[in-house]
């Protein structure tokens, strides 16, 4: 009987026991937790590109005619505005010096109709003279004015004709290449000299459409440069333009770096860039592999532990090692769960065990 009863005693603390635990115990899940580390992710790309002049022209005379000078030589150094060969002008002046005895006929016309119109306006006092020969007067005063007008034109025209038979140098530069000789019959469709600006050079680049996204993100880039010019020694410069047009051929935009004065560049040589893009949302975090919770839809997500439960965030890859991934779209404020999350649910109630930082 003693027995019975103890083995009764049991059996009610055992249902006592089981009913006085909450019951909410059972829905809590014990995980793993880590604490992420922030960093500031870029994209470095390696390019290879052409040394440009900033200024580069195929200089064509604006006059047709014989070349009858040259004044300059390939590998020289020319200024704004210096003379770089002469065309044979002796038509073109004497058709200025016509010009310019026209112009003087018409001054002394001009002259003679206002004296004669003086002297009529003085018998038109005394009204000696008729209002219609006044008027007359009058009318020839402004022929006479409109035909030195038309005179003053065409002296203006032969002298710009005239001085178009000289080609002078647009900017300073050097002068690449000389296409003419003295004796040559020169128009204005042939090339007589590719003049460059040495003073102002820039690394040409071609950039794969897929970084257009990081170039508009921001005004500020900047490469570092390496060549045999600089023998081997790289230097920092600033993306100077990026030209937002994709090429339809190769799928590529534009970018052009300056290159300061005193760097020892050659026009046309090579160069290679390295440009660091900064990504398009600057906190990325490392997480463990096992962290990632994969999507039926390819998308992917993390379990953060909020107040003691755990809230999904969806983020996105930008880059993998072999036991971790670089995600964007989650703050490194928050801990994450590191293991065992293929069961876990939004609002789940969780108990950690342990909370580490995965190792960069």
């Amino acid at each position: 009987m003693q027995l019975l009863i103890i083995r009764l005693w049991v059996v009610g603390f055992s249902l006592m026991a089981i009913v006085s635990t909450p019951r909410v115990m059972a829905d809590v899940v014990k995980v793993e937790a880590f604490k992420p580390q922030k960093v500031e992710r870029t994209h470095r790309i390696a390019l290879s590109g052409t040394v440009a002049p900033v200024h580069s022209a195929e200089l064509a005379s604006q006059q047709v005619g014989v070349v009858s000078h040259i004044f300059v030589e390939a590998g020289d150094e020319v200024d704004t505005g210096q003379a770089l060969l002469q065309l044979d002008d002796t038509l073109a002046k004497l058709q200025l010096a016509q010009a310019k005895a026209e112009q003087h006929i018409a001054d002394v016309a001009l002259q003679e109709a206002k004296r004669l119109l003086k002297e009529l306006e003085k018998l038109s006092q005394s009204q000696l003279a008729a209002q219609t020969q006044l008027a007359q007067r009058q009318a020839e005063v402004l022929t006479a004015q409109a035909r030195v007008q038309n005179a003053n034109a065409k002296v203006a025209l032969q002298e710009e004709l005239l001085a178009r038979h000289k080609l002078s140098a647009p900017f300073a530069g050097l002068i690449h290449a000389r296409s003419v000789d003295v004796g040559e019959w020169l128009s204005t469709s042939t090339q007589a000299f590719q003049l460059v600006s040495h003073a102002n050079k820039r690394l040409e680049l071609a950039v794969p459409q897929q970084y257009a996204q990081y170039m508009a993100q921001t005004s500020e880039i900047t490469a570092t440069i390496v060549s045999d010019a600089t023998q081997g020694d790289p230097f920092t410069s600033k993306v100077d333009r990026v030209v937002r047009s994709i090429d339809f051929g190769n799928r590529t935009f534009q970018l052009f770096v300056s290159i300061p004065f005193d760097a020892p560049f050659v026009v046309g040589s090579s160069a290679q860039a390295f440009i660091d893009l900064p990504t398009a949302n600057k906190e990325i975090i490392w997480v463990p592999k096992s962290a990632l919770k994969r999507h039926p839809d390819g998308g992917h997500s993390l379990f953060a532990v909020e107040n003691g439960k755990a809230k999904r965030v969806f983020v996105k890859i930008v880059d993998q090692q072999p036991e971790q991934v670089a995600v964007s779209g989650a703050s490194s404020e928050y801990t994450y769960v590191k293991a065992g999350i293929e069961l876990l649910k939004d609002g789940q109630a969780l108990l950690l065990s342990a909370t580490s930082e995965p190792e960069q």
